[in-house]
């Protein structure tokens, strides 16, 4: 665990904190507010303990645990700065992963999708049971769209489990607008003619 602040400024003695009180009448209550960040997962136990002159100390302990962000979805396709022709193929790399140390029921992911964009499935928002995860388990999903129109795309995907949080990503792609061709006509002979005279 990581101190960010506290209420009374204490003493740090290796991994210990140690606040001096001073007096306290009859009572009387002093209110030390702690805030800490924790930095890894796993099972953390704090205890505090009090002590005054003559007499044992006493102690108060406090377990806590604490977990990662489960769930990790990450997507990957083209350079979204990098314009894409009408009607070219996107193919996505999907990849949802459980980073926590349980298995995950009931994963299911979500694509909600502009409409410049057309998926063979049909019309956003689409989704994809992916059933359980195990711990530090990855899947991955391929995804095919298509162009359909110019300018800025995007998806947006989110991923849900029936015993997490869920967690989201999102992707664009820029679509060039088809440029139209420069063609022009121009006919020229002469203004008049014999019968019979040929012209080219």
């Amino acid at each position: 665990f990581e101190l960010l602040s506290a209420s009374i400024q204490p003493q740090t003695t290796g991994g210990r904190l140690d606040w001096t009180i001073g007096t306290l009448g009859p009572s009387e209550s002093r209110l030390i507010e702690v805030t800490y960040r924790a930095s890894q997962s796993g099972t953390a136990r704090h205890c505090v303990s009090v002590q005054y002159p003559g007499a044992m100390p006493i102690e108060d302990c406090l377990t806590t645990q604490v977990t990662a962000e489960a769930l990790f979805i990450e997507m990957l396709g083209p350079n979204p700065d990098v314009p894409l022709p009408l009607g070219q193929e996107i193919l996505y790399q999907v990849s949802v992963t459980n980073r926590s140390d349980r298995r995950l029921s009931g994963v299911l992911l979500s694509d909600r999708f502009d409409a410049g964009l057309q998926h063979s499935s049909g019309a956003s928002p689409l989704e994809w049971a992916i059933g359980s995860l195990g711990p530090r388990e990855t899947r991955k999903v391929g995804l095919r769209f298509r162009t359909l129109a110019p300018g800025k795309h995007c998806h947006v995907l989110e991923v849900t489990a029936s015993d997490a949080p869920p967690a989201r990503t999102n992707a664009c792609v820029t679509v060039a607008a088809q440029a139209q061709p420069d063609v022009s006509i121009n006919k020229t002979g002469p203004n008049q003619m014999v019968v019979g005279q040929e012209q080219e």
